[in-house]
């Protein structure tokens, strides 16, 4: 039985994931990839975190240098999300992430499917 709601539950989140974001595949030099993931837990954020944040504040500085180029603005500055630890912690979770969600965007929970 608990089987059957984990697999509900990644399938909630893959198809939460592919409605909200954007996947982009980074390459990076051998060796490089553990040197990002150190630096980004000695700041105490994830890989993905470090990498957006490091993305946001090139933004920033290339229009502070040259701000006659348009540049396209994130709608939605990158936020911290927190990792579940739990099972529970992850329905949590969802349930208030649900909660933000507009009724368009509805995506059936797993405890509300039937």
């Amino acid at each position: 039985m608990a089987y059957k709601k984990t697999e509900k539950l990644i399938k909630y989140n893959n198809d939460f994931n592919k409605k909200k974001y954007d996947r982009i595949n980074l390459m990076v030099a051998k060796g490089k990839k553990n040197h990002i993931k150190s630096h980004a837990e000695g700041q105490s954020e994830s890989m993905n975190s470090f990498i957006n944040r490091a993305i946001d504040e090139a933004i920033t500085r290339d229009n502070e240098k040259n701000p006659k180029v348009k540049h396209i603005q994130d709608e939605q500055p990158n936020q911290q999300v927190k990792k579940p630890t739990t099972i529970e912690e992850l329905i949590q979770m969802q349930k208030e992430r649900h909660q933000n969600e507009e009724l368009e965007d509805h995506i059936p929970l797993p405890w509300e499917e039937e």
